[in-house]
């Protein structure tokens, strides 16, 4: 089964946003290598209070997810939108559910 790895930062979604207009090409390149790293599923949400932004990723395996987020470029890359503090991580197995959909 698949890993679900949810990354939380303290940062604003405006700060997020701002970040990815700005560094556009970066995102894309960003996305290239989650992808060709195992990456199948990449999403992001705010909190209520706007105080949190969390990366809801779906990756082939937990090892996946590492390779991916211990490659230098991807280091840069992240550190370039601003992000410089690591996150708060959860991993989580994917299980079998009759009603998934």
């Amino acid at each position: 089964m698949t890993a679900i790895v949810i990354n939380r930062y303290r940062t604003t979604a405006a700060e997020i946003e701002r970040g990815a207009h700005a560094r556009h090409s970066d995102g894309e390149a960003l996305a290239e290598i989650a992808r060709a790293e195992g990456c199948l599923h990449h999403r992001l949400a705010v909190s209520d209070d706007n105080q949190e932004v969390i990366i809801i990723d779906e990756w082939l395996d937990e090892e996946a997810y590492n390779r991916f987020s211990l490659n230098p470029a991807v280091i840069e890359i992240v550190t370039r939108f601003g992000l410089h503090e690591p996150p708060e991580s959860d991993y989580y197995r994917t299980i079998y559910d009759v009603g998934e959909f």
